[in-house]
């Protein structure tokens, strides 16, 4: 479960800057699939019903309807007072913590009560206030600390934008319709109370709640037409950029490929990697990216350079970084990126050696649920630590990561 309160000192993958267009994007249309999955992590939303521990899964339908957003008519779905939508976004830890601790969100809304109404929840089970409100003189912020405004009855275009690495006056960012309304000045920080949940934690509520609080007073109701989910704070720039409300959300480009982990021998779906993006002379990172393995190691990440080649770098958790060399990226990104990734790295430090070694010998012939087990010896994916790793990694020792 996740804290709200303390913070947990805990490495993890970083994640680079601003991608072009956003991580994840639901449209409401009909249904609460991604209709942009930049990373594949992103899942459709699930409505649920009640404030506070209470809440359950909405079995009835959503409610959609035909509305003026901006200058199309879209449909859109509505926001029922106590009912809230669990959102698994499919964006990865990124601020040097587990948790995500640099992210946007954007959100095409017409609320219509004037009232306490709270944004997102960013705890697993409501368990604490939102996290941004409108309050009732519909000023926008959090602990105490509001301004601006948000106007009843009317489609608005807000965004948050937050970065819980820089000081508590600049971790948060409010806007209506692209123009700045607040930085409400937020204690916690790095892995905090505003941190999100994202696919690379272990826990099953790995999730946020889009309109959802502890208490039914202070629940949105209203409507709502997209929500759109970007894996880094947005500058005041981007966020006028975005547009109008109603305004479709850039398509991302993306990097696409496959990952064979040599000598794995279940299936690599759900497996860690990193992606790192250098220029062409392969010296100076631009970008790194984090995401999950598919069927048949296939992966997706964002992407914001422009046209041009580069190289791309590609490490699993116990494989050694290899290089994809001179990748030639159009406005589109790239595709057909291919690696074949070497085994053994068992301290995941991008060399066969003798540290994995002593990890390997210290739990061989255990399996998965004896006391000292060490799942990182497992190179073979068996459950188990045998005779078949240790080949892996005498055949592989010595070697280095690119």
């Amino acid at each position: 479960m996740k804290r709200t309160f303390f913070l947990l000192a805990v490495q993890a993958l970083a994640v680079g800057a601003f991608a072009a267009g956003a991580t994840s994007v639901y449209y409401f249309d009909g249904n609460l699939n991604p209709t942009i999955n930049a990373n594949n992590q992103a899942q459709p939303l699930v409505e649920y019903d009640g404030a506070g521990a209470t809440f359950t899964p909405w079995l009835s339908g959503t409610n959609y309807i035909s509305e003026m957003v901006g200058a199309t008519t879209k449909q859109v779905a509505e926001i029922v007072q106590g009912r809230s939508f669990f959102t698994k976004h499919g964006l990865p830890a990124n601020g040097g913590g587990t948790y995500t601790n640099q992210y946007t969100i954007v959100l095409d809304i017409k609320f219509t009560r004037q009232d306490w109404t709270g944004f997102y929840n960013t705890n697993d089970n409501h368990a604490n206030d939102s996290d941004v409100f409108m309050r009732p003189d519909q000023a926008l912020g959090i602990s105490g600390s509001y301004a601006g405004f948000l106007p009843l009855n009317q489609w608005v275009r807000f965004a948050v934008s937050v970065d819980l690495t820089q000081p508590a006056i600049a971790r948060m960012r409010i806007f209506a319709d692209g123009v700045f309304q607040n930085s409400p000045s937020i204690g916690s920080g790095v892995d905090g109370r505003w941190s999100l949940y994202n696919f690379q934690n272990s826990d099953p509520f790995q999730h946020l709640l889009l309109f959802g609080d502890n208490t039914f007073a202070e629940c949105a109701a209203g409507w709502v037409s997209m929500a759109a989910f970007y894996d880094a704070p947005l500058s005041d720039a981007e966020i006028a950029a975005l547009g109008p409300v109603g305004t479709p959300i850039a398509i991302p480009s993306t990097v696409t490929g496959t990952v064979n982990l040599e000598d794995w021998t279940v299936d690599p779906a759900g497996t860690p990697i990193v992606v790192e993006i250098y220029d062409d002379a392969g010296t100076t990172l631009l970008e790194t990216r984090s995401t999950l393995l598919g069927t048949a190691g296939a992966f997706s990440v964002g992407t914001s350079l422009a046209s041009g080649t580069y190289d791309v770098k590609v490490k699993g958790p116990k494989w050694l970084r290899r290089l994809a060399d001179d990748v030639v990226f159009t406005s589109s990104g790239a595709s057909g990126v291919a690696l074949s990734l070497i085994n053994g790295d068992v301290d995941n430090n991008n060399a066969v050696d003798s540290d994995d070694f002593d990890a390997l010998v210290a739990t061989f012939g255990l399996q998965a649920g004896d006391p000292n087990y060490d799942s990182r010896a497992d190179l073979t994916g068996g459950g188990l630590v045998d005779s078949d790793d240790f080949d892996v990694l005498i055949k592989n020792f010595g070697l280095n990561g690119q």
